[in-house]
């Protein structure tokens, strides 16, 4: 799928997308504010405005949505909500396989969507319909992030790398071969003289 910016805080949009081919460009729903980033999924739209907010609109039932269960299915954009405790806002956001990462300004990570194998970092496989702080994290401050297929990424500010998810044939360098892994857990070979923030 291909995209551009249109006039009005609207998107063109055209190729492949889920099940459907557009051969000729149309115009998104609008979105309202500046747009900073846009995650295309298969069937789904996430977009990152300057301000912090996320709005997502399409259809996904693994929960990349983070609209909650009530809502797999969602024509027009709408904000995605965070806990009631999340302060900060989101300036980074990451698309793996069927689940999403979120970066706040703060360093916190936020995750949601599909969980088979940990790579929400939230100790389980349970799939997310909402976004839900990687607790693991948040003693370091997190200064980027990456989401690949089932597996995921941080970089702190000490310069520590913590890998989780899918770890088939040791593929998050991990000093085990655990096939999941399902919290946040230090890369081998990484400076380990971080502490956490107190």
């Amino acid at each position: 799928l291909a995209m551009a910016a249109a006039p009005d805080k609207n998107f063109w949009l055209w190729g492949t997308w889920g099940k459907r081919v557009i051969k000729a460009p149309f115009l998104t729903q609008k979105v309202p504010g500046k747009i900073r980033d846009v995650i295309i999924g298969h069937t789904f739209i996430i977009a990152l405005q300057e301000d912090g907010t996320l709005v997502s609109w399409g259809e996904d039932k693994a929960g990349c949505l983070g609209l909650g269960t009530d809502y797999t299915h969602c024509p027009d954009p709408r904000k995605i909500p965070f806990p009631s405790d999340f302060t900060g806002k989101v300036v980074d956001i990451q698309y793996g396989k069927h689940h999403i990462l979120a970066l706040t300004n703060l360093g916190k990570v936020y995750a949601w969507g599909e969980n088979p194998d940990g790579q929400l970092g939230l100790n389980d496989t349970q799939t997310r319909y909402e976004p839900q702080l990687v607790e693991e994290l948040s003693r370091y401050p997190v200064t980027q992030i990456l989401a690949v297929d089932n597996m995921s990424y941080a970089l702190t500010k000490g310069g520590l790398v913590y890998a989780w998810g899918e770890n088939k044939e040791g593929s998050l360098a991990l000093e085990h071969d655990n096939p999941r892994v399902m919290k946040p857990e230090p890369m081998m070979r990484m400076s380990s003289k971080e502490s956490p923030v107190k």
